[in-house]
């Protein structure tokens, strides 16, 4: 067993992934090439901690957004057929500290434009 898979992984600060596909199989991607164009990326903030790990009362933590999914996939005029979620919820241990880090980035983005 390798040494990764006895730390303990539960302080870490990382986003939760979650892919809807729209065609038949896994979400694919290979080693060294990027997301293809027909990849949606979504980036989201359930703002909870428990529902991105456990599900709300045992339900996927991505059943809220099942339906809207489903939709943007199965559209005849859709220019999508994969749907990447990442839900950065378990990055941040209080709304206070989403904010801060939210404004921050803005605040780049605003240096960056100017």
């Amino acid at each position: 067993m390798s040494r990764k898979a006895k730390l303990d992984q539960s302080t870490w600060k990382i986003p939760s992934l979650f892919a809807f596909v729209g065609e038949y199989g896994p979400f694919k991607v290979n080693a060294y090439e990027p997301i293809k164009d027909d990849t949606l990326i979504w980036l989201c903030n359930t703002g909870n901690k428990e529902t991105t790990s456990n599900g709300c009362n045992g339900q996927h933590p991505m059943h809220g957004m099942a339906g809207a999914a489903q939709e943007l996939l199965l559209s005849s005029e859709s220019r999508f057929s994969n749907i990447l979620v990442v839900d950065i919820s378990d990055m941040f241990d209080n709304p206070v500290e989403y904010y801060a880090a939210l404004s921050d980035e803005l605040e780049q983005k605003e240096e960056l434009t100017n």
